[in-house]
């Protein structure tokens, strides 16, 4: 369970926040872990931070370290360890106090930023993480310095996510929205959401417009500046094409895992970056043109948001996924070669392994688009009923859990073809 409170500066490019995390960890633990993930390259470069100040536990103050773990020189660093007072045996509950301050800095085309002239700011994954994950332990791979996600987190309940904006700025996140609570007398608004299952949580504050639509049924939260000032297509455009295409993945996948999705519409960014029930995306083409990247995003409500797995260590486990549900409902093509598009046999690597030599610049199109290759390959020696049924008993038997490699490699075991497909590719192997 997480509480989360963030009280926004005027501009906007500060808060300052609150964390409290309740969890059972599987095995007996002496310190608590959490990520500072706005403090990777790509983000930290930019200006961004996130500053760990104190850690508590049951009013008692805890001694605290911060490793870089991959974080540039002169910013903060992405691993923050907190000492408990004893050494606490599995399944006892564990509560913690985390006390932390997020600097959003513009020009930033990622997960996090600030755009000065419509006046808002976008925060994904800008808290601290906690690094403990049931079978897995503590994920504490570095960051690198490779524009993609390299967390690992377990599902959460999100007990209540209160963000304290000035009084003329509303708020979009994730969830269920919550009450209002007004401060006259200091001229702020507190917005509370909540969500059952989650693995990471953004929020976009500002001058914006959030509208809920029911499209075919499902209510899409479209969250975007207010007059869709800098940004294409209106809320129903953006609605009609989030839920025509959940219905396109819905028939290979199973049923979309959560009862409402949210978009958060950016003028700021050039990709799209997901969070199960929620996804930011660039508004600076119609939602119709980009109907492979909404695809992608929301493929990840299935591949991460259901079925988790550590991006840093696993990155294909969600992405080479995403990218081959995108290709059934929105291809763009890019599957379609006849050799095995990136690296061959390299599928598997590690985000470290990505990050530095010749095979820097290979990242996306070994783990993206030659993934998605090789799981449609295999799809056509299977049959695609067959494969689709694969896929969904993997979704599952692992639902609102963690995968590793191997868990797909089991259910594909009756495949051969399969299996010697994603083998000769480096899924299983990480590597020739």
């Amino acid at each position: 369970m997480v509480e989360l409170a963030y009280d926004m500066s005027q501009d906007l490019r500060t808060a300052t926040g609150t964390e409290k995390v309740t969890f059972r960890p599987d095995e007996r633990i002496c310190e608590v872990i959490f990520r500072a993930w706005p403090n990777k390259p790509a983000t930290a470069a930019k200006g961004n931070s996130l500053t760990v100040s104190s850690v508590s536990s049951g009013g008692t103050a805890l001694e605290v370290t911060t490793e870089q773990a991959g974080a540039p020189e002169g910013s903060p660093g992405t691993l923050v360890r907190a000492t408990l007072p004893q050494c606490v045996p599995a399944g006892e509950a564990v509560s913690v106090d985390v006390a932390f301050t997020v600097t959003v800095a513009p020009g930033t085309d990622e997960r996090m930023g600030v755009d000065t002239e419509s006046r808002i700011a976008w925060l994904g994954s800008s808290f601290p993480m906690l690094a403990w994950v049931n079978g897995h332990g503590w994920q504490d791979n570095p960051a690198v310095d490779v524009v993609g996600e390299m967390a690992g987190s377990d599902v959460f309940r999100l007990a209540d996510l209160a963000v304290t904006v000035p009084a003329q700025y509303s708020v979009g996140a994730v969830g269920t929205i919550g009450k209002v609570d007004e401060n006259a007398s200091a001229g702020t608004a507190t917005h509370h959401f909540s969500a059952e299952a989650v693995r990471d949580v953004p929020f976009t504050a500002g001058d914006l417009s959030v509208t809920e639509v029911t499209s075919e049924g499902r209510p899409v939260h479209v969250v975007m500046p207010s007059g869709g000032h800098r940004v294409r297509g209106s809320d129903a455009d953006w609605a009609a094409e989030v839920s025509r295409l959940i219905g396109k993945l819905e028939s290979h996948f199973g049923d979309f895992p959560y009862s409402q999705v949210w978009v958060h519409v950016l003028p700021g960014v050039n990709d799209g970056v997901e969070f199960g029930e929620a996804f930011q995306i660039t508004g600076r083409q119609e939602p119709a043109e980009q109907s492979w990247l909404i695809a992608h995003e929301l493929a990840h409500a299935w591949f991460y948001g259901l079925v988790g797995n550590n991006q840093g260590v696993n990155p294909w486990l969600d992405e080479s996924a995403a990218t081959y549900a995108q290709e059934l409902v929105a291809p763009l093509g890019s599957t379609n070669r006849r050799e095995q598009p990136g690296l061959e046999g390299e599928l598997g690597q590690p985000m470290t392994w990505w990050a530095s030599g010749p095979q820097k610049g290979a990242y996306e199109d070994t783990v993206y688009t030659g993934g998605a290759y090789a799981l449609m390959r295999a799809r056509e020696e299977v049959g695609e009923e067959r494969f689709d049924s694969l896929l969904r008993s993997y979704l599952n038997a692992k639902a609102y859990g963690f995968a590793v490699p191997g868990d797909l490699e089991k259910v594909l075991e009756s495949d051969p073809a399969a299996l010697r497909i994603l083998r000769e590719a480096g899924a299983w192997s990480g590597g020739k």
